[in-house]
């Protein structure tokens, strides 16, 4: 067998093989509504000057029953517009502190929306 032979087999197999990977991968991806403790809100998220900052979505009109949960996670930076409308998934980490300390704290798990102010 010569070398370029060898070497288009080889890759033959590196492709079929990465591409499995990619397919077990995506078909073990759950859904945001799987995971356990995940629940979908939509508020209003604003930048609080407290510490450093931290950024915090407001749920709901009623005072009484409004609230407050302080954003973490790696999809932060997307939803991080002051005064935006955001509709995200999330889950309470009540075991996480931070320098804030402004309402629940909780990660981002998916996000489903962002309305920018003025729209």
């Amino acid at each position: 067998m010569n070398t370029g032979l060898r070497l288009r087999t080889a890759l033959a197999g590196l492709l079929a093989a990465v591409s499995i990977a990619m397919l077990t991968v995506l078909a073990s991806c759950a859904s945001p509504q799987d995971i356990p403790g995940a629940m979908r809100i939509k508020g209003t998220i604003r930048h609080v000057n407290i510490e450093g900052g931290c950024w915090v979505v407001e749920v709901g009109d009623n005072v009484r029953t409004k609230q407050f949960y302080e954003l973490i996670g790696k999809d932060l930076p997307e939803v991080s517009i002051n005064d935006a409308v955001i509709t995200v998934w999330i889950v309470l980490k009540p075991d996480v502190a931070t320098t804030c300390q402004v309402g629940q704290v909780a990660e981002i798990v998916d996000v489903v929306d962002v309305e920018k102010p003025g729209k």
